[in-house]
């Protein structure tokens, strides 16, 4: 496997830990490296970690305190 896409695995721990919980992926990477970029999307998908996952959660926690605060009038 690229040495480079061994350091990009290593410094992204979500990845590290989508491909320990689903190894089949590695057959992707050892054909083609640019795959890494694919895994990436995958693993931020699985974990909720995009842009928009985290606007949602952001959003659901307003709205737990607006509950919280209208149970306390």
């Amino acid at each position: 496997m690229n040495r480079d896409v061994l350091k990009y695995i290593r410094t992204h721990d979500y990845i590290y830990h989508f491909l320990r919980e689903d190894s089949s992926h590695y057959q992707y990477l050892l054909q083609d490296k640019n795959y890494i970029y694919e895994l990436d999307r995958l693993a931020k998908e699985k974990y909720k970690l995009r842009w928009s996952d985290k606007m949602e959660k952001m959003g659901q926690r307003i709205n737990l305190i607006h509950t919280f605060l209208d149970l306390i009038k």
